[in-house]
């Protein structure tokens, strides 16, 4: 499942996430103050933050401690269920680069979005996303880049595998323990795939088929930030809180303005960073009150 947690005190924030999800991926940000943001995962019991940005390429071979953020803060939590990764539709692990091109995973189908962390731990995460397979990306407002690059070829990502390049600095670096966040959907509770911007106040509608709790999206065109927008900071339309989770900024409380709808999402802003008319944008959404059918059990969220 996933979870969204605020907290006008940041300091005790990590350790609520943890007590609702003791394994899991959590992702943490002092809305208020300019700094990085933290990663922190718990795989196979061994804690491990990354910091981005600023604190990627500094790391000296070591991961950085967690520095408890001190301002209104917010804390994106999944729930990472080892026994059964297609549940929630979430995995993450780790795995020594030795110059394979397939690494195995246990969602049950092809993942929708990787985030990438190289052990040599001078860049930032990579980034996959399957609207846009065959191209490549980092946690930057960059565009994202055609061609495989790091990763593998699309006949690659299956139900068992995903590709990577051999002995790729992001994504697989002989020798250093990688980490791997991978998603997939799950009918009722998460989706991924991307949308065309037309420019106008009255935007596109991107149908999810539940109301979603937390969207990601990010111009595959363009040099836009990514954007974070969630019901928990926007309990009401238009929703105007965003946090770019490639900058160490405070949060956005203007322009760039979105609804978060009981089925979907729609852009209510002619701004470059979710409606550029023609650009191209991806996204993954997670549901404010999960359901599902038969094999697809509702998962915990906020």
């Amino acid at each position: 499942g996933s979870q969204i947690m605020s907290s006008s005190d940041g300091v005790p924030l990590l350790n609520a996430a943890q007590a609702t999800f003791p394994n899991g991926f959590w992702w943490i940000k002092d809305r208020q103050n300019s700094n990085s943001w933290q990663y922190v995962s718990n795989i196979g019991g061994t804690q491990r933050v990354t910091k981005s940005p600023g604190a990627t390429g500094s790391y000296n071979g070591s991961y950085p401690s967690y520095s408890a953020p001190s301002g209104d803060s917010i804390a994106y939590c999944w729930k990472y269920d080892s026994s059964d990764p297609t549940i929630n539709g979430f995995e993450m692990k780790t795995n020594v680069g030795n110059g394979s091109t397939t690494i195995s995973h246990n969602l049950g189908k092809a993942p929708d979005f990787i985030m990438a962390f190289a052990g040599r731990m001078d860049l930032p995460f990579a980034i996959y996303h399957s609207a846009v397979a065959g191209e490549r990306n980092t946690w930057s407002a960059d565009l994202f880049y055609a061609g495989e690059g790091w990763w593998g070829s699309n006949s690659d990502f299956t139900s068992t595998t995903f590709g990577v390049q051999a002995n790729n600095s992001y994504t697989n670096p002989t020798g250093y323990t990688n980490l791997y966040f991978l998603w997939t959907a799950v009918e009722g509770y998460s989706k991924f795939g991307s949308y065309t911007g037309n420019g106008s106040a009255d935007g596109s509608f991107v149908y999810l088929g539940f109301k979603p709790a937390f969207i990601l999206l990010k111009s595959s065109t363009n040099a836009f930030d990514w954007q974070i927008y969630d019901s928990t900071r926007s309990p009401n339309n238009p929703a105007t809180l965003t946090l770019r989770p490639n900058q160490s900024a405070s949060e956005v409380t203007s322009g760039n303005d979105l609804d978060i709808l009981s089925n979907g999402f729609k852009a209510r802003d002619n701004g470059s960073i979710n409606n550029n008319s023609g650009s191209t944008y991806v996204y993954m959404a997670f549901a404010e009150s999960p359901f599902g059918g038969e094999n697809q059990p509702p998962a915990t969220a906020r």
